[in-house]
């Protein structure tokens, strides 16, 4: 798992926008999440992993991202990137609702 910033992205009209961390990588497909506080992505429990990488983009709240049974904080503004395999729950915290965008870019 990373934490990424926008400036990391590149957009480009000729190629993929995460050429800057990510050579060649497309996205495969995409949503918009909103958990109220104290919910919890797959609450329907046990792992949760993909063979590809999936990003996060934090728009609104707070909360921790269970990684492999680690906890790691985030906040709005932040790219949350996994790495296939990696055992992954979003958790929302603080006040406001969580609304995150996600992608899983292509292998």
């Amino acid at each position: 798992m990373r934490k990424l910033s926008l400036t990391e992205f590149t957009a480009r009209a000729d190629g993929p926008v995460f050429s800057g961390v990510a050579a060649s990588r497309l996205i495969e497909r995409g949503g918009l999440s909103r958990y109220l506080p104290g919910e919890r992505s797959h609450p329907e429990g046990g792992p949760h992993v993909h063979t590809t990488p999936e990003l996060f983009w934090i728009l609104q709240g707070s909360g921790h991202l269970d990684i492999d049974g680690k906890a790691v904080p985030f906040e709005s503004g932040d790219i949350l990137w996994i790495d296939p395999g990696e055992d992954h729950h979003v958790v929302s915290g603080g006040e406001l609702p969580l609304v995150s965008v996600w992608m899983r870019l292509e292998g």
